[in-house]
């Protein structure tokens, strides 16, 4: 079926699933880099466990936040752009190509 504009939805499907891809690897390395550490705690004092703790909370919520916006936002609105690119080539479709 020949487009009447350009997009690409297999490409729009594809970043869609590259946001989910990303989220699951940044809490993937968070998690690695959190069981890294965990592993050599029995070395630190107490000030660095401190440290490390609170310096853990703050990126856990700025990690939280990306991905927040990698899967409740950037890929719902990929998939809500190519919902409507494919509903506008149908009608496109029928009145155009008939």
């Amino acid at each position: 079926m020949a487009l009447t504009y350009g997009y690409d939805p297999i490409q729009m499907q594809d970043g869609i699933k590259m946001f989910h891809d990303r989220s699951a690897a940044i809490q993937q390395h968070l998690a690695d880099l959190h069981q890294f550490a965990v592993n050599h705690m029995v070395d630190w004092d107490d000030n660095a466990k401190v440290t490390y703790e609170e310096h853990k909370r703050a990126w856990d919520t700025a990690a939280t936040n990306m991905n927040s916006i990698l899967t409740e936002k950037a890929a719902p609105t990929l998939l809500n752009s190519l919902n409507t690119y494919e509903l506008t080539e149908g009608v496109n479709q029928k009145r155009f190509m008939h």
